[in-house]
């Protein structure tokens, strides 16, 4: 069974809350790409189970476009709502 990154980074802690479907709420978690820093990304490239630097760099964006890939979703390198 194929998991979003979204599981894999709930499961360290990256999201606080989940909206129903169509509810108009503001993001409760960071578009996290290249050039991001901090402690998200610090907890993203644990879920990835990569070296950890808090930040995204060419490493991480290979390892989320490897895991967009390998569960059949939207491969841009991007950590946001649909990954």
């Amino acid at each position: 069974m194929a998991r979003g990154l979204a599981s894999v980074a709930a499961s360290a802690g990256l999201f606080v809350a989940a909206a129903p479907a169509g509810a108009q709420t503001p993001a409760l978690l960071p578009l996290l790409n290249q050039g991001s820093t901090g402690n998200a990304v610090s907890r993203l490239q644990r879920a990835l189970h990569i070296n950890v630097s808090g930040r995204f760099g060419p490493a991480t964006e290979r390892a989320v476009i490897a895991f967009q890939r390998s569960d059949a979703l939207s491969v841009d390198g991007i950590v946001g709502p649909q990954t």
